[in-house]
């Protein structure tokens, strides 16, 4: 996986069941540099299709879910 996947695969395993802002993601994943809400869909996406279940939480965030 890409660095920034990598990253992200990371932080929703140490969270497991828990919804994660999206800023908060946001934040950890670029180390505080402004990026947009579509650069987190797209690894968001990245990793869906790769056979991870996050759900998304409409307006606040992610979860990644155990089976």
């Amino acid at each position: 996986l890409p660095p920034y996947d990598l990253k992200l695969v990371k932080l929703f395993f140490k969270n497991l069941n828990q919804t994660l802002s999206k800023e908060f993601l946001i934040d950890e994943l670029y180390d505080g540099r402004e990026m947009s809400e579509g650069a987190l869909r797209v690894h968001i996406n990245k990793l869906r299709k790769i056979g991870l279940p996050i759900f998304t939480i409409k307006g606040i965030g992610y979860r990644l879910a155990s089976s």
